[in-house]
């Protein structure tokens, strides 16, 4: 009885923890491919911050464009491309892809090309969303494909640059 009742609490515990990580896979896929309501886009970094291990601390910062570097303990999958590196901007969260062209990229999630090769190419995919595919001029970004979500909309112009909690305080 005691053998049976010890193996149900640890089946509980292994789900418990299984879903728990499909929590965090969840909300970080969501965010990554647009499908984040709304209410939660404010608030996404701390979020994160809170729930994903690898979003405690950037592992880079860069400037010019601001952008904060995350490197994840586990890879992520998003758009049929896997990463562990997964890049925010005021306005973006994107996987950082290696191993891949920007042109198959663009074709695969059907992606329109902007006139201006500064410009991401992009696909609408909801009101104040876009899928959206580029390359950083940044020099350990330069091998990369970027590819995530484009959150067009005021709240989510998220401080980048140190902890959550520093980027608040900078706000206020």
């Amino acid at each position: 009885m005691a053998l049976k009742l010890k193996a149900g609490i640890m089946l509980i515990v292994a789900i418990a923890a299984a879903c728990q990580a499909r929590a965090e896979d969840s909300l970080l896929v969501h965010a990554l491919t647009c499908e984040l309501p709304s209410g939660e886009v404010k608030n996404l970094p701390a979020d994160l911050e809170a729930s994903v291990p690898g979003f405690a601390a950037p592992k880079k910062e860069f400037a010019l464009p601001s952008m904060d570097l995350y490197s994840l303990e586990k890879p992520i999958s998003a758009f049929g491309y896997t990463s562990s590196e997964v890049l925010i901007q005021p306005g973006r969260i994107l996987l950082a892809i290696s191993g891949t062209n920007l042109d198959a990229v663009i074709k695969s999630q059907e992606l329109t090309v902007a006139d201006i090769d500064i410009l991401p190419a992009l696909k609408q995919v909801g009101l104040n969303t876009a899928i959206v595919a580029f390359r950083s001029g940044q020099e350990d970004l330069a091998s990369k494909v970027l590819l995530g979500c484009e959150y067009q909309m005021p709240e989510a112009a998220w401080p980048i640059g140190g902890s959550v909690d520093d980027g608040m305080k900078l706000a206020q």
